[in-house]
């Protein structure tokens, strides 16, 4: 059975629900764990973060299965280490701050090293010419073959992994998705503005995470027009990828929720914000995971303080992971103010209820609210509640 396991900082679980979409589209029963649960066919079996040995374990005893795709997450290759040893393709999306400092990890060579566990040995090996750190294990992995997946067909690595008989994924000139094998020439898989996630080529992560996904996929022996047809209908939203730009519709406002709460995410995040026009003001709900240093906490607001016009800070009620009631509001309110926030911009909720009904006095019509939290497809109707009075008929 072919077995893929993705792992990273950002972009994991996007990026093997595109490859789950794909395996399906190409005829398989797939079965993916990842941190919003188990799913076999895109129906959801199990909730709760799965993207570890037991949710593996738990997924690969369904023996109807014909592909499984495993979000791997840094925990659980801490709690058991490389729990799957057979896998055609492992892939190592990036390296970023998130859990620097938590649990024996103090610095991103050493994060690299831990999650590299999930290519070295692997028959096929997919990784970011962009991102060094995952780059380094082209020679180290020890795969029979490296696919390397890229912004632009220059990436550093990119010639000397093709003359060795591996591929590239990338973007050519004119916007298209390539595949280039070997010293073959490149093959068009599919326009990356067309495919849906990429909100028109202004989300440069999910494009990247797109790309990811059609590396793992080609590595798993799926066709190029099978690829391109299941990015197509990859929609996205509460149905298809919960928590990754899911737009709530039928207000006089964008709403949007993602569930990128670190700052490796949302550097990505507000940028796709700002390719978004809004006549009105951006208003953010702002959250934060406990076990987490002061220090990113820092770098978050950083981000957040320049953009946006009015911030909503709510405590993670299930995710203190250790730290006081109101602790971690009160730190990122401090770092909003230390970047320049005024303080009459800032309000202080103590849950994502209380801070979504302050959103929802607040909103008026024009105006662009995203909304940070974890679990979102679990948060929807708390949110459409706050936001009732908006609606809009019909």
């Amino acid at each position: 059975m072919p077995v893929a396991m993705v792992t990273g900082t950002v972009g994991k679980t996007t990026t093997s629900r595109l490859v789950a979409a794909i395996l399906k589209a190409q005829g398989h029963r797939v079965g993916l764990a990842c941190t919003d649960g188990l799913y076999v066919d895109g129906a959801r079996i199990a909730d709760g973060d799965s993207a570890g040995y037991s949710g593996a374990r738990t997924l690969l005893r369904d023996r109807s299965l014909t592909a499984a795709v495993l979000e791997t997450a840094r925990g659980g290759l801490l709690a058991r280490g490389l729990f799957m040893r057979r896998r055609k393709v492992g892939a190592l999306l990036n390296i970023g701050s998130e859990h620097i400092g938590v649990d024996g990890i103090g610095d991103l060579d050493a994060m690299a090293a831990h999650k590299a566990q999930v290519v070295i040995g692997s028959r096929r090996a997919v990784l970011n010419g962009d991102d060094p750190r995952s780059a380094r294990f082209i020679d180290a992995c020890g795969a029979r073959r490296v696919i390397l997946f890229s912004a632009g067909g220059d990436a550093p690595d990119q010639r000397r992994v093709l003359a060795a008989g591996g591929a590239a994924v990338f973007a050519d000139g004119d916007g298209y998705m390539v595949l280039r094998q070997g010293q073959g020439a490149p093959e068009r898989i599919v326009r990356i503005e067309d495919i849906p996630i990429t909100l028109q080529g202004k989300a440069a992560h999910y494009a990247a995470d797109a790309m990811a996904a059609a590396g793992i996929a080609h590595g798993l022996g799926v066709p190029l027009p099978v690829i391109a047809d299941a990015l197509l209908r990859f929609r996205g939203g509460m149905s298809e990828n919960p928590g990754r730009w899911t737009v709530f519709e039928g207000y006089p406002f964008m709403l949007v929720a993602e569930s990128g709460l670190n700052a490796a995410a949302f550097r990505f995040t507000a940028r796709t914000v700002r390719g978004f026009a809004a006549p009105g003001r951006r208003i953010l709900l702002l959250a934060a995971v406990g076990n987490r240093s002061d220090a990113q906490y820092e770098e978050l607001t950083a981000l957040a303080a320049p953009g946006f016009d009015q911030f909503i800070v709510y405590d993670l009620l299930d995710y203190r992971r250790g730290r006081a009631a109101g602790e971690v509001p009160a730190l990122l309110r401090a770092g909003l103010l230390r970047h320049g926030v005024a303080a009459e911009r800032i309000r202080i909720a103590d849950s994502l209820e209380a801070g979504t009904a302050l959103a929802g006095e607040l909103a008026k019509a024009g105006d662009f609210i995203l909304i940070l939290t974890i679990q979102v497809s679990q948060k929807e109707a708390v949110i459409r509640r706050a936001f009732a009075r908006h609606a809009l008929a019909g």
